[in-house]
């Protein structure tokens, strides 16, 4: 396996190096353990490169274009520089600042641009809707996307994703049908969270159950709780053992 610098090496434009190096260990990280403590098939690890190539093509492609248009000696593109790039990184500081004081990713509404070039920066607008480990889509969430960040009265749902397990998420009442599941499921971690406005406006829907992977990506995104499909997505898709109960 490659990952960080070894995986991809680019003009340090943009500043992506670090996190691109660390979303790549965390994506194959909770798949190694996984498969280590036998509570996965080998075959899960597959879903590795074909998850982070394509971030890595594109991100070398990114910083190479930004990188031309940086020395180009154009007199004309020269001046343009000279005012586009500081507004751009205004705007992006703005929102990089905005959104430390207010968790890794806010609920409010913000200037559409800021917060698509802080999506960019901070790589928490990028996800994995085409891998094959996601599935499912309820309201504007779908299986792939980063876990929206909702702020509760002790904390966040964040810090659920302290257990390396995988989870699942809800956002109201889970339903006795699910409880049991759950139980007999040791492997698998329930989180059941209120259903807030906050969660609403994050896009969460109540009564929805979310497969979370313990790297904070949904892989499951399911309008209210079905068995077949949660066993389906972990069996066929993430190769799981549903004998796994080692979760250390």
């Amino acid at each position: 396996f490659l990952l960080g610098d070894a995986a991809h090496v680019h003009s340090p434009v943009g500043g992506q190096g670090m996190n691109t190096g660390l979303l790549d260990a965390h994506n194959l990280a909770w798949k190694l353990a996984a498969v280590a403590r036998g509570a996965a098939g080998d075959r899960l690890l597959d879903s590795y490169e074909a998850e982070r190539r394509p971030f890595a093509q594109r991100l070398v492609r990114t910083t190479d274009r930004l990188f031309d248009l940086i020395v180009n000696p154009n007199p004309i593109w020269q001046r343009v520089r000279g005012r586009l790039l500081p507004a751009l990184l205004k705007l992006v500081a703005g929102q990089l600042r905005r959104g430390s004081s207010r968790g890794p990713q806010s609920t409010r509404r913000a200037p559409v641009l800021p917060t698509i070039l802080f999506g960019l920066v901070s790589q928490t607008g990028l996800g994995y809707r085409t891998s094959s480990l996601s599935w499912g889509r309820v309201g504007r969430i779908q299986g792939g996307d980063r876990l929206p960040f909702v702020p509760q009265i002790d904390g966040s749902n964040f810090d659920a994703l302290k257990d390396a397990r995988p989870q699942l998420h809800v956002y109201g009442t889970a339903v006795p049908a699910l409880l049991a599941w759950a139980h007999s499921r040791p492997e698998i971690d329930l989180k059941v969270f209120p259903a807030s406005a906050k969660a609403r406006a994050a896009g969460l829907q109540a009564g929805a159950v979310y497969l979370v992977r313990p790297d904070g990506y949904i892989s499951a995104a399911l309008m209210q709780f079905d068995a077949g499909v949660l066993e389906q997505v972990l069996n066929d898709r993430w190769a799981w053992r549903a004998t796994a109960t080692d979760h250390t």
